[in-house]
């Protein structure tokens, strides 16, 4: 019933948008499109944040989708969708009542939901203006890596893959408003978005994008801006004012107000018995314990208690910016060859700066916050459409988590405690190097009209739909590959008419 309602009440809209054209619009609705998808595969190794290492786990998805396009005139469109995916929580338990998970889960919603205007030549319209809820991408060549400027965050720093399907979701799902431009061989895109993804929910993003294309279109550049959480639209949860989320200085040293950061170092350092770094640990967890939770202290010669200064507060953000470059090189307009495809020999790459602000302890460098992608397709011959190659390096200090952000809603990385040896063997937390390196290999091929067949190995920041996961899209809080070795293939097959 629900889907019926959309496919009437879209046209009904616009007929009474198109009124205020003229008197008599002509309002145009296009055949439905359909489409479903069935991806299975093998995930050979990683880590269940509740559960611990796992291997060999299977994954099975299928999805199915139509959308509905109705249009007024040559330049007023809508388009709504409704789709879903049939998937299982992991780790799969097995239990019949509460707590087993071995039942199908069916995230069903909107796919797209939009209404674009065209400006200039109806037929090749150098202007858009479009509202709703819709999926973008900026990087064309990016099949799986990539896509930093609204698939990743600033604080804390994650950047995720995938969704509630695997393959061929290397786009974002936004809700706002976006403008396009073309100018020339510069087309430029202006967005504004509210983050109903990953909390805290409902803050005002600003992005803008340009991308240029010269040397015969053999060479496409771009680069992009994303101030997320701009404007909080809850600042007490976007900039939580409390003791735990400050930073400091005292005697010329930074120091954070979270003591949670000392007390899982000290727990490791005394768990492995080095005495100075336990007598180190301790003496920053009791100084920072002291400075932040004193409220009295007695007075001068034996006098009525008087209030404790506390140090000189800052606080870290959810809210940073976002910097995103990328290049793409296609060679083949420099000769002739019938026996490659499209996507052969194409070389490109993306970078992006994961907030431009340094805060003391926590994000203190740069370096730390530049993820790297770059890729390669190799020739096909026309065998296969596309045969993309990727790789990343991102060589962030903690984990790609968002877990802090879900459990006590702080914009800080995700600390392990001191005796978790999942996390820290031979010094604190360093699981965290064990991940540095991504990379990705996709197969693809258009085989009928309408049906296109894929195959992808990847290490990528995969995260399935949790079981103990409930907020934002129910996913793992961290990636289930969590090392460099950890790795899955999944093969898909989609079909859309």
């Amino acid at each position: 019933m629900m889907s019926k309602a959309w496919v009437y009440a879209a046209p009904l809209a616009l007929q009474c948008m198109g009124a205020t054209a003229g008197e008599n619009p002509i309002v145009r609705y296009d055949a439905p499109s359909l489409g479903l998808f069935q991806e299975c595969g093998m995930l050979q190794s990683g880590r269940f944040s509740a559960a611990g290492a796992f291997h060999d786990e299977w994954v099975d998805h299928f999805g199915a989708f139509f959308l509905e396009r109705a249009s007024v005139g040559e330049r007023l469109e809508m388009e709504v969708g409704l789709g879903g995916v049939f998937q299982y929580q992991k780790p799969e338990v097995i239990s019949a009542g509460w707590g087993g998970s071995q039942y199908r889960n069916f995230f069903v919603g909107p796919s797209r939901a939009t209404l674009t205007w065209r400006g200039g030549e109806p037929e090749n319209p150098g202007f858009t203006a479009t509202a709703g809820m819709f999926a973008f991408k900026y990087n064309p060549d990016a099949a799986n890596l990539g896509e930093y400027l609204f698939r990743a965050n600033p604080y804390p720093n994650y950047l995720q893959t995938g969704g509630y399907a695997i393959i061929g979701t290397a786009d974002a799902y936004l809700q706002g408003a976006k403008a396009e431009f073309r100018l020339g061989s510069t087309n430029v895109t202006l967005l504004a978005l509210t983050e109903t993804g990953f909390p805290p929910l409902y803050d005002l993003s600003l992005a803008a994008l340009a991308t240029y294309k010269t040397l015969d279109g053999s060479l496409e550049i771009g680069g992009g801006v994303n101030a997320k959480r701009i404007v909080p639209v809850r600042p007490s949860r976007t900039d939580p004012r409390q003791a735990n989320n400050a930073y400091f200085k005292k005697a010329g040293t930074w120091y954070t107000g979270n003591p949670n950061y000392y007390r899982s170092r000290l727990e490791f350092a005394a768990s492995r018995h080095r005495s100075a770094d336990s007598a180190y640990w301790k003496a920053a967890l009791d100084s920072v314990l002291y400075w932040t939770t004193t409220d009295t202290v007695p007075g001068p010669t034996g006098g009525p208690a008087v209030a404790y200064a506390h140090p000189d507060y800052q606080y870290y953000s959810a809210a940073g910016i976002i910097l995103m470059a990328r290049a793409s090189l296609d060679p083949k307009p420099w000769f002739s060859s019938a026996a490659l495809g499209p996507q052969d020999l194409k070389l490109y790459g993306e970078l992006a700066l994961l907030g431009v602000k340094d805060y003391p302890v926590f994000y203190p460098r740069m370096a730390d916050r530049i993820p790297m992608m770059f890729g390669f397709n190799l020739p096909a011959f026309r065998l296969l459409d596309r045969v993309a190659v990727q790789g990343e390096l991102y060589r962030s200090p903690f984990l790609n988590s968002t877990e802090r952000v879900a459990t006590v809603g702080l914009p800080q990385p995700f600390q392990p405690r001191g005796g978790d040896a999942a996390y820290s063997s031979d010094n604190y937390y360093d699981a965290a190097k064990l991940d540095d390196w991504s990379w990705s290999v996709l197969l693809e091929k258009n085989i009928l009209p309408g049906i296109t067949v894929s195959a992808q190995a990847a290490r990528d920041h995969l995260r399935l739909v949790s079981l103990n996961t409930w907020f934002g899209p129910a996913l793992e809080a961290d990636e289930n590959l969590s090392t460099s070795k950890d790795w899955y293939w999944m093969c898909r097959i989609g079909i859309a008419i």
